[in-house]
């Protein structure tokens, strides 16, 4: 069974074998930029999952707005 850190690498890899076979490298660019930046927000989530006001913290993103609204 696979985590959701290895989880997002496998979506991650299948959709940057799909763009690197359409030939579009700023979309690449951009799937990469994308890719970090969610890896690094669902580790900080996983660790501060058990931590009271920590999840609710890890979603929001860097305005203070939750990631769904």
């Amino acid at each position: 069974m696979r985590g959701p850190v290895e989880e997002l690498e496998r979506v991650y890899q299948n959709r940057a074998r799909g763009l690197k076979s359409s030939g579009s490298q700023e979309q690449l660019d951009r799937l990469s930029r994308g890719f970090e930046i969610a890896r690094e927000r669902l580790s900080d989530a996983l660790v501060h999952e058990g931590e009271p006001g920590g999840q609710a913290d890890a979603v929001q993103d860097e305005g203070g707005e939750g990631l769904d609204g």
